[in-house]
C-alpha cells in the first residue's frame, strides 16, 4: 500500500510537544485520524 506522507511537523503526544517527526495519517472506517507512528492497523 502507498500512503501519503505528511510534511514534518510538531507531534503532540500526551499533551506534550514531542519534537519534529515524520508522520503519516490515515482515516479508519469511522473517519478517525490515525497517526501511523503510533498505531498501525
Amino acid at each position: 500500500m502507498i500512503f501519503n506522507a505528511r510534511p514534518i511537523r510538531p507531534v503532540i503526544k500526551n499533551g506534550k510537544l514531542n519534537g519534529l517527526e515524520l508522520i503519516e495519517t490515515t482515516t479508519d472506517k469511522n473517519g478517525k485520524l490515525k497517526d501511523r507512528r503510533v498505531q498501525n492497523s
